[in-house]
C-alpha cells in the first residue's frame, strides 16, 4: 500500500527550519554570503533567513527538513514494505514523498503524525495532491476515500509520480501506452520542420529522433515490468517507434 503526498510551505523567516538546515551543513556552509559583481566582492554578511522561491538551494533544504520529519515518524509508525530481503519505508524527492505501508492503519497514523510534526517547520500537507494506492486488491473491500485529520484522502487506481504512471495492478502497459502517446505528440511537432524538411539529411533527422524523441519514449523504462510479459500490442507499438528513423 502506498501513499503519495506533497508538502508545501512558503519560505518565510522560520528560525527553527533554518537552524535545522544548518545542522546538516558543513561548518561555515550557508552561514554567511557575499555578493560578487564586476570583479569585486562585498563583505560577508550572516544568513539568518530562508531562500526565495525558485532558488537552486530550495530542493536541498526541503529534502533536509522533510527527511527529518519522515525520519521521526515513519520508523515508529510501522510503515514499511518488504521487497525480497529489503525493506523500504519512504521515497522522497523535493516536496514530493511516498510512504509505504502494509496496513491502512499504519498509513493513516503516519500521515496524521506527519501533518503534526511538519507544522513546526512551517510545512503543510497538500491534501488535494495526497493520494493512496492499494496494490493488487490489498484491501479486499471497495473504499474510495479515507478521512485523515478531518480531510478526505482519495484512493486511486492510477497516479502519476515523477512523470511515471503507476497502476494498482502493477502492469506497465498503461505507462507504456502513455509514453507512446507522448512520443507521437513530439513526432507530430517535428513532422513539418524536421521529418519533411528537404534541407536536412537522413543522418541529421535520425540524430534529432535519438535526442528529442527516444528520451520521451523511454522515460522511466527502468521501472517497467519485464517486457516479455508486456502485451504484444505494446510490443508492436514500441517496434513501430524504433522503425521510424529508417522510413
Amino acid at each position: 500500500m502506498t501513499m503519495f503526498l506533497c508538502c508545501w510551505g512558503s519560505f518565510v523567516n522560520s528560525a527553527f527550519r533554518w537552524q535545522h538546515s544548518l545542522r546538516y551543513a558543513d561548518p561555515g556552509v550557508a552561514r554567511s554570503l557575499a555578493v560578487q559583481s564586476g570583479g569585486r566582492t562585498s563583505a560577508f554578511f550572516p544568513v539568518d533567513s530562508g531562500v526565495r522561491q525558485g532558488c537552486v538551494l530550495a530542493p536541498t533544504l526541503f529534502n533536509a527538513c522533510l527527511g527529518w520529519v519522515l525520519g521521526r515518524i515513519v520508523g515508529s509508525s510501522g510503515c514499511r514494505a518488504s521487497v525480497g530481503e529489503e525493506r523500504f519505508t519512504d521515497l522522497d524527492f523535493a516536496n514530493d514523498a511516498v510512504i509505504l505501508a502494509e496496513s491502512m492503519e499504519a498509513l493513516i497514523g503516519a500521515l496524521e503524525r506527519l501533518s503534526e510534526e511538519s507544522r513546526c517547520l512551517g510545512l503543510r500537507v497538500s491534501w488535494i495532491k495526497t493520494k493512496i494506492q492499494a496494490f493488487n486488491d490489498f484491501l479486499g473491500t471497495a473504499i474510495s476515500r479515507v478521512s485523515v485529520c478531518g480531510e478526505n484522502v482519495s484512493l486511486v487506481e492510477r497516479y502519476t509520480y515523477l512523470g511515471s504512471d503507476i497502476h494498482v495492478s502493477g502492469d506497465s502497459s498503461y505507462e507504456v501506452s502513455r509514453q507512446i502517446g507522448r512520443t507521437w505528440g513530439v513526432m507530430r511537432s517535428l513532422e513539418r520542420g524536421v521529418c519533411r524538411s528537404r534541407y536536412l539529411c537522413k543522418r541529421t533527422k535520425v540524430q534529432v529522433f535519438r535526442v528529442l524523441v527516444l528520451p520521451v519514449l523511454l522515460y522511466g523504462c527502468e521501472t517497467w515490468m519485464n517486457m516479455y510479459t508486456t502485451k504484444l500490442r505494446e510490443h508492436s507499438k514500441l517496434d513501430a517507434m524504433h522503425i521510424l528513423p529508417n522510413v
